[in-house]
């Protein structure tokens, strides 16, 4: 999501929790803020929807997994639209220099994938095509608060919760 809007993304840990911070320059960092949060709460009630009615007699670990395909599903589905939405050019020598700099040792996120190494059951293309579905049906439109000619500084690191 970050390269569409021209930014990079960092994971903040603190005692209590974690949260992405979007680094850019101009205006971007703010909309991929806005954009993330947006989509991540539709994906949110998505997922909560699609368990409800589609995961009601599956053992836990199951559903969590149908879950998890109809989420991949719904995000390849919104990839498109955010790129759409984004139209953000990238400077990347002032980033990469600002990257250097701030975050000179920033270590690198593993992610997991809690499908690796299981086969598929039935239902669980269903799960990820229903998701994908349903993303095509995600909202995402441009704010009205913010004045497009207002720079935001090179860091602006909005905090997500």
């Amino acid at each position: 999501m970050g390269e569409s809007f021209g930014c990079e993304i960092v994971f903040n840990r603190s005692l209590s929790a974690g949260y992405w911070t979007f680094i850019g320059y101009g205006p971007a960092p703010e909309i991929a803020t806005y954009a993330y949060k947006v989509l991540l709460r539709q994906l949110k009630k998505a997922r909560a929807e699609y368990q409800k009615r589609e995961c009601k007699r599956l053992i836990p670990a199951s559903r969590i997994r149908r879950a998890d395909l109809f989420c991949e599903g719904w995000v390849n589905a919104v990839a498109s639209k955010i790129a759409k939405f984004a139209g953000s050019q990238r400077n990347t020598d002032a980033l990469k220099a600002y990257m250097a700099k701030e975050y000179a040792d920033l270590e690198s996120l593993a992610t997991r994938d809690r499908q690796a190494g299981k086969s598929l059951r039935s239902g669980d293309d269903n799960a990820h095509y229903a998701g994908y579905q349903s993303g095509k049906d995600a909202q995402l439109n441009h704010g009205v608060g913010g004045a497009a000619d207002t720079p935001l500084s090179l860091g602006h690191t909005p905090q997500l919760s």
